[in-house]
């Protein structure tokens, strides 16, 4: 990673993503079929045909949850070299009996900072209905003072630059402001929670791009960390729509979306170098952790393949999991995470609601559901 001079940039979007469009609902209606009215709750560990239920609300619960799991399952792992770390096989939610987990005293099945940060984004977008910096902003102080959406309420890993970020926030600093936006401020920690805006979101890819690289502002505000959480987002969109080629598309979008919202160029090239496939390292900066996911998805024929790859990577095991098994998650539906890691998974109280909200949502924007609002809670 280089240490280069500040670098600021400013985003801008047409009309926030508050409403379901034509076209999304022409692409929807395409690629997905109709859940029928007797099929069962996707939240717990029952459903396991794909023939009997609906395509794309299954794969937004895979996405979420996914990203959860891959959490969990990565924090036991963390801080460890890659030699360190057990055979692909043995890679679980419990580690070996004699495997010096990290973070001792934290019960298997819990997830960490990523997990907690992007149910965060997911609680603050569903509330007020767009991407409300403030809003999202306050949410993630009372992540890191009091809890909030972390399982146990306990905050046990926190990044030093979303730390300092935080600092600045408590201090009144506003959020498109407290991040850092230095070279070397380009931790992970943007990157790893804005899964859920692409779950979330109905408008066209511009309005994605602004709104994935705005919601890094408060704690990381460089653009390569902007333009990382864009492509991310892009990603997952083309792995809902299913689309064959979805890492080429999302390239594409945006190199031809990107500077149009202020992100600059050099920036878009340098997070989608391809010679970044040959030199992954799971590392907390934010380019090696995309590419070090986008490997794990290549190793993998399933979700389980998919985030134990991640995990395989060493170091920064719990982001690097949380990022591959988000996609994952998307591409192989929530029926395709194994039933036992969906069900040792912790704080399924703290997700649930927010999860049916989205889904709600989601086949709201499809023309299919009741389009109940959400009410998922105040910061």
């Amino acid at each position: 990673m280089d240490a280069g001079s500040s670098n600021a940039f400013s985003v801008t979007a047409d009309a926030p993503a508050t409403c379901c469009t034509a076209a999304s609902q022409a692409r929807s209606a395409a690629a997905h079929s109709t859940m029928p009215e007797s099929a069962p709750s996707i939240l717990g560990a029952t459903m396991e045909t794909p023939e009997s239920i609906d395509v794309r609300r299954d794969r937004l619960a895979g996405g979420l949850q996914g990203l959860l799991i891959g959490d969990a399952l990565g924090v036991p792992y963390e801080f460890h070299e890659p030699l360190d770390v057990p055979r692909l096989e043995q890679i679980d939610i419990d580690p070996p009996k004699d495997f010096p987990r990290s973070h001792q005293g934290v019960p298997p099945g819990t997830w960490s900072d990523d997990g907690a940060q992007a149910l965060c984004l997911l609680q603050s977008l569903l509330a007020k209905g767009t991407l409300d910096l403030g809003d999202f902003s306050r949410r993630l102080v009372n992540w890191a003072d009091w809890g909030h959406l972390a399982v146990d309420g306990h905050v046990f890993d926190i990044g030093l630059q979303t730390a300092r970020a935080i600092e600045r926030l408590r201090a009144g600093v506003p959020p498109e402001h407290a991040g850092g936006r230095e070279a070397f401020d380009n931790g992970n920690g943007s990157l790893m929670r804005v899964l859920p805006l692409a779950l979330w979101h109905t408008g066209d890819d511009v309005s994605l791009v602004a709104m994935a690289a705005q919601q890094s502002l408060p704690t990381h505000a460089h653009p390569r960390a902007a333009v990382a959480c864009a492509f991310l987002c892009l990603w997952a969109r083309a792995e809902l729509a299913a689309k064959d080629w979805g890492w080429a598309w999302a390239e594409a979008t945006l190199r031809q979306h990107g500077p149009d919202v202020g992100l600059p160029a050099e920036d878009i090239e340098i997070v989608l170098d391809r010679s970044w496939a040959t030199r992954v390292q799971g590392s907390g900066y934010v380019v090696d952790t995309l590419w070090s996911a986008r490997q794990a998805l290549d190793r993998a024929t399933g979700y389980a393949d998919a985030v134990r790859y991640a995990v395989s990577f060493g170091h920064d095991t719990d982001t690097t999991a949380a990022v591959a098994g988000g996609i994952a998650g998307i591409r192989y539906g929530l029926h395709g995470i194994p039933s036992y890691w969906r069900e040792r998974l912790r704080g399924k109280e703290l997700f649930a609601e927010l999860q049916g909200a989205l889904i709600r949502h989601a086949c709201a924007c499809d023309g299919d559901g009741d389009g109940e609002p959400a009410h998922p809670g105040n910061p």
